[in-house]
């Protein structure tokens, strides 16, 4: 198969990559399904004839354009977001490394990488995770899936997050607003420790800048550690369990935080440990209580 580049405008090539990373396809399989129906005769297409069948995949107003009170709020958010990222680019932590340390093409416009593929700043949904990766692990060569979808695909909290969010609020990642608590690169491997005042300062200076500019009616925060570094942020007493995390939600700037097992392999195990359905009984709890709240 032969390889072409093409030139795109910037928005256009972001919504590309969104758009695949919803649908779990490539940005190239979507460009040659667009221009096989374009030769096979469907003249005078245009954008919306060209990409029917993905229309619809990434939430948001439907009457964006016509609303310009919905497109300022959304650009006022996005413009927001943008320069909370810059602060992060700028920040240097002692003991943490940025992102572009290791693989520059890893690094956006975003907090956390994570957010290229999750970044509907319209969604009633937020999720928390912890933090987005090591320096033993970016310390291997350039991962292609994790430089165009900001996260790795294979990784088992990966693939359990993305099926809990089908499973329980029929969502992709492309359909909700996703981050990570702790913006920066912490040493060793991907099950290492961060310190917990660190912890608790990235949560006030980051974790709940996002939740401010954003305003979702829901944060999800994944394991322990997630949600008693934003509790103590925000004034609150910890949890002496995970099991006491779960079962304690605390609002805050108009956001119900529920917390829930960390959906790693050993969070996921930990929690099923005497309930092999516990995960799942939790998630339809708080689906249920978000369903009558909202």
């Amino acid at each position: 198969m032969k390889a072409i580049s093409v030139k795109l405008p910037q928005s256009l090539a972001t919504w590309l990559t969104n758009t695949a990373a919803a649908l779990g396809r490539t940005r190239s399989d979507l460009v040659q399904e667009a221009l096989q129906r374009s030769r096979k005769g469907q003249n005078r297409v245009n954008c919306h004839h060209v990409f029917a069948d993905v229309c619809g995949v990434i939430d948001g107003p439907k009457n964006l354009s016509a609303n310009p009170k919905q497109m300022n709020r959304r650009m006022s958010k996005e413009t927001q977001l943008r320069v909370l990222a810059r602060k992060r680019k700028r920040a240097r932590w002692e003991g943490f490394k940025q992102v572009a340390d290791y693989h520059a093409e890893y690094d956006s416009d975003y907090v956390s990488p994570f957010t290229k593929s999750a970044h509907n700043v319209e969604s009633k949904i937020l999720v928390m995770l912890q933090d987005w990766s090591s320096h033993n692990e970016l310390s291997k060569p350039l991962c292609e899936d994790v430089q165009r979808y900001g996260y790795n695909p294979r990784l088992p909290t990966n693939k359990n997050l993305i099926l809990l969010l089908r499973r329980h609020f029929q969502l992709e990642l492309g359909e909700i607003y996703a981050t990570n608590l702790f913006p920066f690169i912490k040493p060793d491997k991907l099950s290492g420790k961060i310190p917990n005042d660190a912890l608790v300062r990235a949560a006030k200076e980051y974790a709940l800048e996002q939740v401010h500019i954003v305003q979702p009616a829901l944060v999800i925060c994944l394991g322990k550690a997630t949600s008693n570094a934003l509790r103590q942020a925000c004034g609150l007493p910890i949890a002496k369990d995970v099991n006491t995390a779960i079962a304690t939600q605390f609002e805050h700037d108009g956001a119900l935080f529920w917390t829930q097992a960390h959906p790693g392999h050993y969070g996921q195990v930990g929690r099923n440990r005497v309930d092999p359905g516990q995960v799942y009984k939790d998630w339809q709890q708080m689906r249920s209580a978000f369903g009558k709240a909202t």
